[in-house]
């Protein structure tokens, strides 16, 4: 599984790639002029002939021409040539009449998307050589050069007038009963190449400094299990109980003084099995801290009620006896018990393990027997 930093990272590594291509995608990929070019009417286009015919069909596209700004009437409108392939060049050419003076070539406009200006010819085609074909203009004559994005026959008109001839336009592929709406391939729109470029060697950058801190991350994972674990907290507890449970004898005296000792011994248990600030702790703020570090009540519950138990005797009125010991000595070991945890692989020397397995089993034989005295519950 992967770790939320992992994610995170590999989240932001996808959507700087896709940034990428969103960016080296240009806008209306796959579409002509932002919209989708309906297909032709393929019995129509078959039925063109050899050099496309002259006639109108319901699918024949009108293209309406005029000026920008005010200018007298046109006398003619002719697009050349009549025939051609999807995206070549066509010249659309307007003649007027005498003693006036037409607005210039860019100024034209024209009703539909798919006819999108172009710059003029550089070399000899088949463009150039039908303009030079063409008559003498007896008046003006502008010539506006414009790319064909259409498939299927149309007709030029100008403004509100007539339509003039019809013209076709090809698809560019070998079989003509298969026509696709494409244009020609053109210069990718969006960013420069150079930052398209510098945003990839930040992708890749980003991708070998993620790869390197994970194998990072994994070899200092690998050194720590290799240190040695620090030895369970009950081997020392276990120690310190019997020394107590040796040093006590019967308490045939007032036993306050044993129940600190009890006390004391349970708190650095506690402290060094669940790493809380037990010993400088009451059994109340010791049961705050252990939810708000998220310890189970299961564990914790048996030691906030044995330090409550000692704390409530050592400072009552009445003598501690035997019994009251005994009681909180047999909860101590209950509770670490639940809890404590068997060394596998530790550093502790063989000779304290030994020793502490032995106390342990002392005094587990020693208490293990039912207790008579119902205040043990209490404890």
């Amino acid at each position: 599984m992967m770790s939320r930093s992992s994610r995170v990272a590999a989240a932001s590594l996808a959507a700087l790639l896709l940034s990428l291509v969103a960016a080296m995608t240009p806008p209306g990929f796959g579409c002509v002029a932002g919209f989708a070019a309906p297909a032709p009417d393929r019995s129509a286009v078959r039925g063109l002939g050899p050099t496309g015919g002259s006639h109108a069909t319901a699918d024949t596209a009108i293209a309406r021409f005029s000026w920008r700004a005010e200018a007298p009437q046109t006398l003619q409108l002719r697009v050349v040539p009549d025939a051609g392939e999807l995206g070549d060049l066509v010249a659309v050419v307007v003649e007027g009449p005498q003693n006036v003076e037409f607005p210039p070539a860019a100024t034209l406009l024209v009703d539909v998307d798919w006819l999108e200006p172009a710059d003029a010819p550089t070399a000899q085609t088949l463009l150039t050589d039908a303009l030079a074909a063409l008559p003498a203009a007896v008046g003006p004559r502008a010539v506006s050069f414009w790319r064909v994005y259409r498939l299927g026959p149309w007709r030029a008109a100008w403004q509100d007038g007539t339509p003039g001839e019809v013209l076709h336009v090809h698809g560019r592929l070998a079989d003509s009963g298969e026509y696709l709406p494409v244009r020609d391939p053109r210069q990718l729109a969006g960013l420069p190449r150079w930052l398209v470029w510098a945003l990839a060697c930040v992708a890749l950058a980003a991708a070998w400094w993620i790869g390197r801190r994970r194998w990072r991350r994994r070899g200092s994972a690998a050194a720590l299990d290799s240190l040695p674990l620090p030895p369970p907290a009950w081997l020392e507890a276990a120690l310190a109980l019997r020394e107590l449970d040796r040093s006590s004898g019967d308490v045939r005296r007032d036993g306050r003084g044993e129940l600190d000792r009890l006390a004391s011994i349970a708190r650095r248990y506690v402290q060094a099995r669940f790493h809380l600030p037990a010993v400088e702790m009451t059994a109340t703020e010791l049961a705050a801290a252990a939810r708000e570090a998220g310890w189970p009540a299961a564990q914790t519950d048996g030691f906030v009620r044995l330090l409550a138990a000692c704390d409530r005797l050592r400072y009552a009125p009445p003598a501690i006896t035997a019994r009251h010991y005994r009681d909180c000595l047999a909860e101590a070991l209950n509770c670490i018990d639940g809890v404590r945890i068997q060394p596998v692989w530790t550093p502790a020397p063989a000779q304290t393990l030994a020793a502490a397995t032995a106390a342990w089993q002392e005094l587990q034989q020693r208490y293990s027997g039912p207790l008579e005295d119902p205040r043990r519950a209490a404890c």
